[in-house]
């Protein structure tokens, strides 16, 4: 089966696609889903986040429980984890 390239997708759908992959690489740093849900929990202050729904987030696109990722996670994630890891080096 051939690699489609991202621009051909319209700009939605590769945002979908980059979230999704922004994701996996973000729960593969925090070492687990567990980790990375409670990341996001402390940068949201409480909003509620479970590993199930980062499970959606990241497997397959074909797959039945596949949802499309907020941006608002990537954020929060990526914002923890820039945190843990400066603090870590302190």
């Amino acid at each position: 089966m051939a690699v489609i390239p991202y621009n051909f997708y319209p700009q939605e759908q590769r945002r979908k696609i980059m979230n999704r992959e922004k994701m996996r690489e973000l729960c593969s740093v925090a070492g687990s889903y567990p980790e990375a849900a409670r990341l996001i929990i402390l940068y949201t202050e409480g909003r509620s986040v479970s590993v199930d729904a980062i499970k959606s987030w990241t497997c397959k696109a074909t797959s039945s429980r596949a949802r499309t990722c907020p941006d608002w996670v990537i954020e929060a994630l990526e914002k923890q984890l820039v945190h843990k890891i400066t603090k870590a080096r302190r």
